[in-house]
C-alpha cells in the first residue's frame, strides 16, 4: 500500500515447504491424500463468485470482461508472434488453429462462469506442512494473476504436468473436487487441454528464446502433448 509519500508492505511468516518440493523430493508423503486436499481447497476457492468473468481492478471489481471469443482471439494472435513461429512446427501451429475454430469454441469458459480463479494454481504456489504425521496445506501464494472465470481454469494449471506424475496425482485431485460438490462435464479433459493451449501460448510469447531456451522447449513439448491428447479425446468422442 501507500501512505503519504511512502510505499509499504505487510508480510507474515507461514510455515511450510512448497508442494512442488514435496512431490519431487525424497520426503515421505501420500500423494493421493495431499492432492485430495488440494482438490478440496480449490473447490473452496471457487465458492467465491463475481458478477461475470473478467479481470479485476485494484478493488476487485471486474474492469475487463472475458468471453469465449476473447480466448480464441488471443490464441490466434499469439500464433503470429515470431517466437511462436520459431519454436513451433508448422504442423503444430495448424493443429492449434484448427482447435481454435468455431467447432471447439464452446470448450472455453463463457462470460457467465464467474468463480474466483487463482490464475497460477500449481504445486510451486502451494505451501504444505507436516502436522502430526499428515501433510496439510498451509497457504496458497502468488495471487497476482487472480481473475473471475471458469471452474476448469485452475484445474488446467494444476494438471499441466499430470502426465509426468503418478496417476494418483490427478485421481486424488479430481476426487477432492468432486467430493466437495464440483460437477464435471463429460468432456472435461478437452476443456483442460484447450485452456492449457491458451495459457502455454501466453507464456511462450512472453519468453526470451535466447535467455530461456529450456523453458521454450518445454512449452513446445507441452503444446505437442496437449494437441496429441486433444486428438485422442476427439476420436474417443466421435467413435
Amino acid at each position: 500500500g501507500e501512505y503519504k509519500e511512502y510505499c509499504f508492505a505487510i508480510t507474515s511468516f507461514i510455515e511450510g515447504i512448497t508442494l512442488r518440493d514435496l512431490l519431487l523430493g525424497n520426503i515421505p508423503h501420500d500423494i493421493d491424500d495431499i492432492m485430495y486436499k488440494v482438490g478440496q481447497l480449490l473447490a473452496k476457492i471457487q465458492t467465491y463468485k463475481f458478477n461475470h468473468a473478467g479481470f479485476f481492478d485494484k478493488d476487485l471489481n471486474i474492469k475487463e470482461k472475458l468471453s469465449r471469443e476473447d480466448y480464441v482471439k488471443f490464441g490466434m494472435s499469439a500464433l503470429k508472434y515470431p517466437i511462436v513461429q520459431e519454436k513451433l512446427s508448422n504442423r503444430l501451429i495448424e493443429k492449434i488453429q484448427f482447435y481454435l475454430g468455431k467447432d471447439y469454441e464452446d470448450f472455453f469458459p463463457d462470460s457467465l462462469e464467474n468463480n474466483l480463479v487463482h490464475g497460477d494454481f500449481d504445486p510451486a504456489n502451494i505451501l504444505v506442512k507436516n502436522t502430526n504425521g499428515s501433510w496439510e496445506i498451509s497457504a496458497v501464494l502468488d495471487w497476482e494473476f487472480a481473475m473471475a472465470g471458469g471452474q476448469y481454469s485452475d484445474m488446467a494449471n494444476m494438471l499441466r504436468y499430470a502426465h509426468k506424475m503418478p496417476s494418483s496425482f490427478e485421481e486424488g485431485f479430481t476426487h477432492g473436487l468432486k467430493s466437495s460438490g464440483m460437477i464435471f462435464s463429460n468432456n472435461w479433459h478437452i476443456n483442460i487441454y484447450m485452456l492449457n493451449i491458451i495459457a502455454l501460448l501466453g507464456i511462450l510469447i512472453r519468453s526470451d528464446s535466447k535467455s530461456k531456451p529450456v523453458q521454450c522447449q518445454d512449452i513446445a513439448e507441452l503444446l505437442e502433448h496437449m494437441i496429441e491428447k486433444l486428438d485422442e479425446s476427439i476420436d474417443d468422442q466421435t467413435n
